[in-house]
């Protein structure tokens, strides 16, 4: 038996695959619209929506800044305030 090797996600690969599924969603909601099922075009909306809703939870759980460049925080240094 061969291990497979299984490698983590990164977020642009996620909300690649996601775009992907939200494309076939609008088309059966489209496919819905056409035979007038107005409650499956519904149910179609709504599960786009709940995929964007997943990926934004994603986003914020990985933190706000995957895809930017590290950068360094400024330091703040406080001064004693001078005796007179």
């Amino acid at each position: 038996m061969s291990q497979t090797s299984v490698r983590p996600l990164t977020i642009e690969e996620i909300e690649a695959t996601a775009q992907d599924f939200k494309e076939d969603l609008q088309r059966e909601t489209n496919r819905k619209i056409r035979r007038q099922d107005s409650a499956g075009a519904l149910a179609s909306l709504e599960a786009i929506e709940y995929v964007d809703k997943f990926v934004f939870a994603l986003r914020m759980r990985a933190g706000s800044q995957i895809g930017r460049p590290a950068r360094a925080r400024p330091i703040r240094l406080f001064k004693k305030p001078a005796k007179d």
